[in-house]
């Protein structure tokens, strides 16, 4: 691949990902939108790590597995128990411990302890009010 190509595609990406997002929290059910997510996070995912964002890649791939998880706990139109939800928000710690490279690593930290919240709601209006957080945190990071 063309190096000087690469940060094209990666912008490309994110705005498929801006989309996909904005699409997310206008959906109804949870299983509409953590389908959504899931699709966004494996997007962001791959841009982190194309670009050498560990912490963030990090935290994207792990916010991968924990919508799958939380997927099938709506297909059943359960809560999940708050032991998995304390277990993804301990996942995210470790990640961001083990890859910190500047201050600006707290961000998705921060972003990801919303994240493990929001997704854990059956409600949307409550997956909504956790999940705003995020935007400004990965802004912070991105620059």
């Amino acid at each position: 691949m063309n190096p000087e190509l690469l940060p094209y595609i990666v912008n490309g990406i994110s705005v498929i990902t801006a989309v996909i997002a904005i699409l997310s929290v206008q959906l109804k059910n949870m299983k509409g939108i953590l389908a959504t997510q899931l699709i966004g996070n494996t997007l962001v995912a791959s841009t982190y790590f194309l670009m050498g964002g560990f912490t963030g890649a990090g935290v994207s791939i792990i916010a991968v597995v924990q919508t799958v998880v939380m997927y099938f706990y709506s297909l059943k139109d359960k809560k999940p128990h708050v032991p998995v939800t304390v277990a993804f928000i301990a996942a995210y710690v470790i990640n961001s411990v083990l890859t910190f490279s500047s201050i600006f690593d707290i961000f998705p930290a921060i972003s990801a302890i919303c994240y493990a919240l929001a997704v854990a709601q059956i409600k949307p209006i409550r997956f909504r009010f956790f999940s705003i957080w995020n935007p400004f945190c990965w802004m912070f990071y991105d620059v």
